[in-house]
């Protein structure tokens, strides 16, 4: 058959036919490109604008992939699909364990170790019971011991509610117990309890759970009542008649006044241990499954009653759980009075003229006047109010406020003016050679005297035990000295002062340590402020940075010895002697919070006091210091910032010695 020229023809540029559209051997044109296609034997369109195409050639080698073209437009979402079919229910689960501490219950009555895992009562009607004995461990291995024994930790009379019940779900059996007491033996514990619901008996080898219910605190002290009126004055009695003036008794002579012996010094306190560390809280066990029993609690502050709700009928509410409010602390005492100030010296006889008449004794000097009264103690402070209810047990006394300081020394009395000198006697004879002094081994020879500049010297050297000492002593109508050549321990008696002095030569500048008035009986005034101390006060709040220790500086100081050191900017500063001091700290606290004694603004925590509540603390440490160091109040907040409140700081340092 004939071939048949057919043409298609396109007249969209870039437009090629397809494959599907011509038949071997068809002709199709595109008039806008001016390009002529066909079919080819193999399917194929070619382009026969190209020339002809001959047979094809082999396949080419494969060209490198080309880049990846820019990822589409997502696709529009397929519509959702229908719910499928509800599967079939599972099987229920096992019931859970009852809330609370799991152990066994024992029928047995008696109060002992009821063994590992058990609880039992002390009496077979729960109505009668009044003991219920726990040991240790629970029944899955748990020590309990910790937990059961701060049952007893609420300062309420009744401490808290115990229920023990069955394990059991949908099991009555069991009963409610108030808790007044919980004492710990070995292995055990004992409650002292009282029956307050449920009457069904629990079976031998039953499991069960005890739930613990704690009762609040008793509320704060409440303030005491108004001072009731004063009675009225009784009548004032007759005076009785005068008796008869007896006879004047004559004067009896004035006996000798005896020395008086040295107080020996009081030995310093031991320091106290360090508190050792609070050990770790134990990790918190698991949370138990909910079953069925008492499903929570609930307290009404208007009335004071707990209520407990439960699922199988043991629900219950107590009675009015507040305590009676308490009256108010009483007020501190007042301070002691201030020491009387020392009675002033006698004054010195006049000098003795030369072999004459000794001049008359100088009169005594005025005694000095009495010291003043020291401050009275603050006042405790006043317990907050607490909830009025039903009456209940008489609140803890308040505080004692703290002692009021002693008042400052008074004084001293000005010295008696100089008798006259007596008149110039004649001159003597020449006296004899003086005798020599022996004591022991030691010898002493006196020889020669001449008035006015007297200087003789012993001469020996006699071995005593196994010391040889050689000893000058001078004397010029003022000062007699005797010393012990190149050694310490020189021994001055000064005739301008009246009195004796012992220095130790190898303190810091010759500090004393011994001045006795020239009479030898006013001992007390040694121990008077030429005795190293160092006392001032706070006067204005201040405050301790929470976990922080911070410098709680004084305001005032009420007595300073300046020979010690000085006070500046509320510090003690010791720029006259290193060595040791006995430092005692005080003051009144708002909330929880450590004292301590500083030492260059670092606190000596080897000693120091805590509080968890406002309150009164004191501390004291003996600390070894170096010249020019500080000494001052330390405080330290325990859980937040506290106020070290005005007129309750105190800081006290003593100079022990070096």
């Amino acid at each position: 058959m004939a071939n048949r020229i057919q043409h298609r023809r396109s007249s969209t540029a870039s437009d090629v036919p397809a494959a599907s559209d011509l038949e071997v051997g068809e002709i199709a044109v595109n008039t806008a490109d001016a390009k002529l296609y066909t079919k080819h034997t193999d399917g194929s369109v070619v382009n026969l604008s190209d020339g002809l195409v001959g047979p094809t050639g082999p396949t080419g080698p494969t060209g490198p992939t080309g880049p990846t073209g820019p990822t589409g437009p997502q696709g529009a979402t397929g519509p959702t699909g229908s719910a499928g079919a509800d599967g079939a229910d599972g099987a229920d689960g096992a019931d859970g364990n009852t809330a609370g501490l799991a152990y066994t219950f024992s029928t047995s009555t008696t109060m002992a170790d009821p063994a590992a895992g058990k609880v039992r009562f002390n009496n077979a009607t729960l109505s009668s019971v009044t003991a219920i004995a726990i040991d240790d461990v629970d029944r899955l291995g748990t020590d309990q011991s910790d937990f059961i024994s701060a049952w007893d930790d609420s300062t309420s009379t009744v401490k808290g509610y115990v229920i023990v019940q069955s394990n059991t779900i949908g099991d009555a059996s069991g009963a409610v117990f108030s808790i007044s007491g919980v004492t710990v033996n070995s292995g055990w514990l004992r409650l002292t309890v009282a029956h307050v619901s449920g009457s069904t008996a629990i079976a031998n080898d039953e499991d069960i759970v005890l739930t613990f219910n704690r009762t609040g605190d008793k509320g704060d002290t409440g303030p005491t009542g108004p001072t009731g009126p004063t009675g009225p004055t009784g009548a004032t009695g007759a005076d009785g008649a005068d008796g008869a003036t007896g006879p004047t008794g004559a004067t009896g002579p004035i006996g000798p006044t005896g020395a008086t012996g040295p107080t020996g010094p009081t030995g310093l306190d031991g320091a106290d241990g360090a508190t050792g560390p609070t050990g770790p809280t134990g990790p918190t066990g698991p949370t138990g499954a909910t079953g069925a029993g008492f499903t929570g609690g609930s307290y009404a502050s208007a009335t004071g009653i707990v209520t407990f709700t439960s699922n199988d009928g043991l629900g219950f509410s107590t009675t009015d759980l507040r305590g009676a409010t308490g009256p108010t602390g009483p007020t501190g005492p007042t301070g002691p009075a201030g020491a009387t100030g020392p009675t002033g010296p006698t004054g010195p006889s006049g000098l003795d003229g030369d072999d004459g008449a000794t001049g008359p004794t100088g009169p005594t000097g005025p005694i000095g006047p009495t010291g003043a009264t020291g401050p009275a103690g603050p006042t405790g402070p006043t317990g907050a109010k607490g909830d009025t209810g039903n009456t209940g047990p008489t609140g803890p006394t308040g505080p004692q406020g703290i002692q009021g300081v002693a008042g400052p020394t008074g004084p001293t009395g000005p010295t008696g003016p100089t008798g006259p000198t007596g008149p110039t006697g004649p001159t003597g004879p020449a006296g004899a050679d003086g005798a020599s002094i022996q004591v022991g081994e030691l010898q002493h020879s006196i020889t020669g005297l001449d008035y006015g500049d007297l200087s003789t010297s012993g001469v020996t050297a006699n071995d005593y035990g196994s010391i040889t000492a050689t000893v000058t002593t001078t004397f010029d109508a003022t000062i007699l000295s005797l010393e012990s050549e190149g050694d310490d321990g020189n021994l001055v008696i000064d005739g301008n002062t009246y009195s004796i002095i012992t220095y130790d030569g190898a303190t810091i500048g010759g500090f004393p340590h011994m001045l006795a008035s020239g009479n030898n009986t006013d001992f007390p005034a040694m121990n008077r402020n030429s005795q190293n101390l160092h006392f001032s006060k706070q006067t204005t709040n201040r405050t301790a940075t929470n976990g922080v220790w911070t410098k709680i500086l004084t305001d005032t100081a009420i007595a300073t010895n300046t020979n010690l050191g000085t006070f500046l900017s509320g510090e003690f500063v010791c720029d006259k002697f290193g060595g040791y001091y006995l430092v005692e700290v005080q003051a009144y606290v708002s909330g929880a919070a450590y004292l301590a004694v500083g030492v260059s603004g670092t606190a000596d925590t080897t000693q120091y006091a805590y509080t968890s509540t406002a309150g009164q603390l004191s501390a004291s440490a003996v600390v070894n210091v170096s010249l020019d160091d500080t000494l001052t109040i330390m405080g330290y907040g325990d859980g937040a910032n506290r106020t070290f409140y005005g007129n309750y700081g105190r800081l006290i340092v003593r100079f022990l010695g070096t």
